[in-house]
């Protein structure tokens, strides 16, 4: 049964270069470097809104 938590996300071509080389600097496969990389997205923005309250 699908999550509802579940993201899909689709790169611009850049993107995914720069994507390609990060999985293998990082030796992540790569779903583990794409949540890693939200999770960082979705904090930093949270700590943007804290700041601004």
């Amino acid at each position: 049964m699908p999550s509802e938590r579940r993201i899909t996300i689709y790169l611009e071509k850049e993107d995914f270069k720069l994507f390609k080389v990060a999985l293998k600097k990082y030796k992540k496969d790569d779903s583990k470097l794409g949540r890693e990389i939200v999770h960082m997205w979705l904090f930093n923005n949270k700590l943007q809104l804290e700041a601004k309250k």
